[in-house]
């Protein structure tokens, strides 16, 4: 028991690191004021979507006990799920083989016919996690190579195990190697155990409930985007994000995909969301994990803890321990401490920054160019913003106005706010028709919301007006760069 809460303890210290690293090349300054402007009922929201999922993920769980024929009340049942939650932040989430070994303590059941209901967990999240990913890897302009190696995973797994030959031979060959031969009878076991899950049946209604518990999850990253002041994010962008970049983070194969997972969303909601600048992106991306994977790891730790009172001795999960008193969970609140400590830690990196430079409210002349090298916080980019429309409003001559409008747009532009830029764009066209740089303007800010074949009619009409005009030369290569 000690040991699992030891490596609990060092995961969370992981975590803890890569998002404090995350925080300071984001800029600790904006990722605190982005912090700031945080609705905490997105938060609360992320949670109970978060609970969904491992709700549904709970009876997927139940049904892979029934197909193997392993009855377990429901109460320890729950207790046993939750409890390889607190091993989550493992490589590919394989430390949440521990419900096999508390299984075995509290039911006696053999480690080989259950551990393979986390390979098949695995499998089935793998397989709903790319259903979500999917549609999104052909709506954006991204690398598909996560989707490719995601399917080649799914067929090498299901022909191992539903090819006989093929499981005969890697069973005969696994035989051979010193060490396992004398294991060949669980391997066998195990071998019949993940065929029985993955049988037509089984592997269709796992895969049905894993599509439907993570697709809570990406509503969850989707709820939290829109919980920051001025930040926006379609449903499918969002979908496909958290979908494809925990996919990555599992086949990164790092403790809990840290790093990658993390690194993915920021990138990626920076892309494809609208006024989400790094700082907004980072905070975002910090808040839906703490929501979904370590909202998950504390539940598990406290499942694990009722567990060892429950059973009124140290579970033997790490080759035995010495029994201890039913109310001696110390373990349990020295990893309680230790959330805490480093939660508090995150909380003062981000939260405690503050720099009395930027002051939100007062536009300065440098804030033009701090706004095109992407170094202002959100209040300053609103001043500077809130300042451009100023003067559009005040100028009487139209063209002068539809000028300013494009300005504004390209501002917006900067800013991810594709929605708003449009709708500057389409203003200043209204103003002044016809003119190619405004009408090329017009189509990178339909290729940036995904609109990608208005986006060549758009280009197409610009270069019938003018075709050597420098801004529709500039446009044919952004839309030529970035896909098709």
């Amino acid at each position: 028991m000690r040991g699992l809460l030891r490596r609990i303890v060092l995961g969370i210290a992981a975590g803890v690191l890569v998002y404090v690293g995350f925080s300071i090349w984001a800029d600790t300054a904006r990722v605190a004021e982005a912090m700031r402007s945080f609705a905490w009922a997105g938060a609360a929201a992320a949670l109970a979507l978060a609970a969904a999922n491992y709700f549904v993920r709970f009876l997927r769980w139940q049904l892979y006990l029934r197909v193997l024929g392993v009855a377990v009340p429901p109460l320890d049942s729950g207790l046993v799920f939750l409890a390889g939650f607190s091993l989550t932040v493992t490589p590919g989430k394989l430390g949440e083989v521990l419900k096999a070994f508390l299984l075995r303590e509290l039911r006696g059941v053999p480690v080989a016919r259950t551990a393979p209901i986390v390979v098949a967990e695995r499998f089935t999240d793998l397989v709903g996690l790319l259903v979500l990913a999917g549609a999104g890897a052909f709506t954006f302009p991204v690398d598909r190579g996560f989707l490719v190696a995601g399917v080649v995973l799914v067929a090498a797994g299901l022909a191992a195990v539903s090819v006989k030959p093929v499981a005969a031979a890697l069973l005969a060959l696994a035989g051979r190697i010193p060490g396992l031969g004398r294991m060949a009878p669980r391997l066998d076991a195990f071998y019949r155990s993940t065929a029985d899950l993955l049988r037509p049946g089984p592997l269709l209604a796992g895969t049905a409930l894993s599509v439907v518990s993570w697709a809570f999850e990406c509503v969850a990253f989707w709820v939290v985007v829109h919980s920051f002041a001025g930040a926006s994010i379609g449903l499918e962008a969002a979908t496909f994000i958290y979908a494809a970049m925990t996919i990555a983070g599992a086949l990164s194969f790092l403790p809990g995909g840290l790093g990658v997972t993390e690194a993915g969303m920021l990138g990626l909601l920076v892309q494809f969301g609208s006024g989400a600048d790094r700082g907004v992106a980072a905070a975002a991306t910090f808040v839906t994990r703490l929501c979904t994977l370590w909202f998950a790891v504390v539940l598990g730790v406290i499942a694990l803890v009722a567990l060892a009172r429950r059973t009124g001795a140290a579970l033997a999960v790490d080759g035995g321990a010495a029994p201890v008193p039913a109310g001696a969970a110390r373990p349990g609140r020295w990893a309680a401490l230790a959330i805490a400590a480093m939660a508090a830690a995150f909380t003062a990196a981000v939260l405690g920054t503050d720099d009395p430079v930027r002051r939100p409210g007062v536009l300065r002349p440098q804030d033009t160019r701090k706004y095109r090298l992407g170094a202002m916080t959100h209040a300053e980019a609103e001043a500077l913003l809130a300042a451009r429309r100023r003067e559009r409003d005040a100028e009487p001559d139209g063209t002068h106005r539809a000028v300013r409008s494009a300005q504004i747009s390209d501002l917006l532009v900067r800013r991810h706010m594709y929605d708003e830029a449009l709708r500057e764009i389409e203003a200043a066209m209204r103003i002044v028709p016809g003119r190619p740089e405004l009408v090329a303007r017009r189509a990178m800010v339909l290729h940036a919301l995904g609109r990608k074949g208005e986006a060549r009619r758009e280009l197409d009409a610009a270069e019938a007006l003018a075709p050597d005009h420098p801004n529709v030369a500039g446009a044919r290569r952004v839309l030529d760069d970035r896909g098709p």
